[in-house]
């Protein structure tokens, strides 16, 4: 967490919304990317939770990023612009391809056949 005081920091990032659990790296207190500096136990233990056996069924995971994003929705850590959607397609011959927190995070891996 910067020292200094400061107004806005902008920043893009990206993560799947309907299956947010890399956003982990962002609002978790040791999250990797958590830049600004935001800490919650309750949502450090949402992101544990999401992870265990438990979550494995679909509603109770439902609930848990429910809550999640609730916790976010009013303490706002950061501001959220926009959730781009869209779809992306490939030709057969394209193999290597594989799904992640964002297309083309494996590209280096993509082959022609």
């Amino acid at each position: 967490m910067s020292e200094d005081p400061w107004d806005l920091v902008l920043m893009a990032f990206g993560t799947d919304v309907m299956a947010p659990s890399g956003s982990s790296v962002f609002f978790t207190t040791n999250g990797g990317l958590n830049f600004f500096g935001y800490s919650s136990p309750k949502v450090d233990e949402l992101f544990e939770r999401v992870k265990t056996k438990e979550a494995l069924d679909k509603e109770v995971r439902r609930k848990i990023y429910g809550e999640i994003s609730r916790i976010l929705s009013e303490e706002q850590p950061v501001d959220f612009l926009v959730f781009r959607l869209g779809n992306v397609g490939f030709q057969k011959n394209v193999k290597g391809v594989e799904p992640g927190i964002s297309m083309g995070y494996n590209s280096y891996l993509w082959y022609f056949e």
